[in-house]
């Protein structure tokens, strides 16, 4: 991910931003096409400002006040700068999606956005000045990899381990769904989709494919029909079991034929089912 130092700009630089259309206290690459407003009316843009939000706060802090609006396509933290007489963090959310950002907006604009555990600050929530346009409209990319491979390598210790040899990079939670002696099957939240989940996943497929590791997104809020025979016994709604044979939806095979050689594995709503079996995980999508 391309970003400036955190040093403090110089006055010239700081002009040169803001002619650009940026804030003096801007960190990223004003220069790259992502990074610029998009020349979209304001009723398409899909980024948020938050201001006044505890100088402490942690992406998941973050991202635990923004379930269920919609699909997330970056978030960015801007640190205290207290120098500068910015005492609080101020963060950037930018939905895939015009309608998840207008629920958040809709949800916050009027009573502030108040992260738990900092019940002092309750944060603004303003349209994004620097404005983004949406992407994928109802797709399934996310923030959030599916990940399966062999335990050796699919593990929370060795991916953040990898990530960090490749990417900038940060972490709302990371979820050890199932293992065997032959695979393991995680689920890695990352802060954002651009330069994060997308990056980490075509770099997972370029260098591990061939060790047999596996990689889908996945969002715990989006429905999936591969679902629709589940049962879901979590209180928490969580988990899910299947019941009854399981039917490709993508080919004539039923999986049911063979109940030996599988076992279902608790797996979050919406996501793609995976079995775990004596040849690993199929991918029944």
């Amino acid at each position: 991910m391309e970003s400036r130092a955190l040093a403090r700009v110089t006055e010239n630089e700081a002009y040169e931003l803001m002619v650009k259309g940026f804030s003096p206290n801007y960190r990223g690459n004003p220069d790259l096409d992502r990074n610029r407003s998009a020349a979209i009316p304001p009723d398409a843009n899909c980024s948020l400002f938050i201001t006044g939000l505890a100088p402490t706060l942690t992406t998941r802090e973050l991202l635990a006040g923004i379930r269920d609006a919609g699909r997330i396509y970056a978030t960015h933290i801007n640190a205290p700068e207290p120098d500068r007489g910015h005492n609080t963090c101020a963060a950037k959310v930018v939905f895939f999606e015009r309608g998840a950002a207008e629920r958040f907006y809709h949800r916050f604009a009027a009573t502030g956005f108040a992260v738990r555990g900092h019940p002092m600050h309750v944060g603004r929530v303003v349209w994004n000045r620097i404005r983004s346009a949406e992407l994928d409209v109802g797709g399934r990319k996310s923030r959030v990899l599916l990940i399966s491979g062999p335990p050796g390598i699919v593990n929370e210790r060795a991916l953040r381990a990898y990530f960090s040899s490749k990417i900038q990079y940060q972490v709302d939670e990371v979820r050890a769904w199932a293992t065997s002696e032959d695979r393991a099957l995680i689920e890695f939240r990352f802060g954002s989709y651009r330069c994060q989940a997308e990056s980490a996943r075509m770099a997972l497929a370029r260098e591990f494919k061939e060790f047999g590791v596996f990689c889908e997104f996945g969002e715990s809020t989006l429905p999936h029909p591969l679902l629709e025979n589940w049962d879901r016994v979590a209180d928490d709604g969580c988990d899910a079991y299947r019941k009854g044979p399981l039917r490709s939806h993508s080919s004539s095979h039923d999986l049911g034929h063979h109940p030996e050689s599988y076992l279902i594995v608790p797996l979050p709503p919406g996501w793609l089912p995976y079995l775990l079996g004596p040849k690993g995980f199929l991918d029944v999508s």
